[in-house]
């Protein structure tokens, strides 16, 4: 599997790039050009983090594409794989793509920040808490997991294309949420401030296996769809 993945970067290494220098770019002025304005934590923050979600995923979704687009699928030739194995290696390169995107972020949040100079301390401890971008990458386990068998089961485009439009809806009543219902957004960004400030001793562990809950029972769905299909 391990052969795939790597595989998967070496074909694909320069769109990797472009797509991670998007992104460097897309944080980087987001924080410098929303901290020469009257900054808050709320919404700025959130935002922000919003922005990080989104990017990462259709970062991830763009790379899916692009492999399809150019028949990368054609290298695994050499390497014999089992359908389970593929599924695998599909969940491992997006998982790292979506690692590799939230790093980037990070790195163009580190530039903003220090292009502006000094800061709020408060801003910066809900930027730099470890557990606010461990529960991003929650976020996003929860949302790849949930896209993931719509891609073995319906293929790129017609996959895509249905998990770009759950994922549309979602942002939109996210966004309406915020703006309509705000003792249910208050509450909820109570809740998130809540987790945030609890105990990362315990909080990261259990943060963590549920991730790996949810990837166990996304890969094994995944993989029962992709066996049941004629290739």
């Amino acid at each position: 599997m391990l052969q795939l993945v790597i595989k998967d970067f070496r074909a694909n290494w320069s769109y990797v790039l472009l797509g991670l220098a998007v992104l460097l770019t897309l944080s980087m002025t987001f924080i410098y050009t929303a901290l020469r304005e009257p900054f808050a934590v709320d919404p700025d923050v959130l935002i922000y983090f919003l922005i990080v979600i989104v990017s990462s995923i259709v970062f991830s979704l763009l790379f899916l594409m692009i492999e399809q687009l150019y028949n990368t699928n054609i290298l695994y030739a050499s390497v014999p794989v089992s359908r389970k194995q593929f599924v695998q290696q599909r969940y491992v390169a997006t998982y790292f793509q979506l690692i590799l995107a939230l790093g980037v972020h990070f790195l163009g949040l580190q530039i903003g920040i220090y292009f502006y100079g000094s800061m709020d301390p408060l801003v910066l401890e809900a930027l730099y808490n470890p557990l606010t971008w461990l529960l991003i990458l929650i976020v996003l386990v929860i949302l790849n997991g949930f896209s993931m068998p719509f891609y073995f089961k319906f293929g790129v485009r017609k996959g895509i294309l249905i998990i770009g439009l759950i994922q549309c809806f979602s942002l939109i009543a996210f966004v309406y949420i915020m703006m309509y219902f705000s003792e249910f957004w208050d509450a909820f960004q109570n809740m998130i401030f809540n987790v945030i400030a609890l105990n990362t001793l315990t909080t990261i562990p259990i943060c963590i296996g549920l991730s790996l809950l949810l990837t166990w029972i996304s890969i094994q769905t995944s993989v029962s769809i992709y066996k049941s299909k004629d290739l």
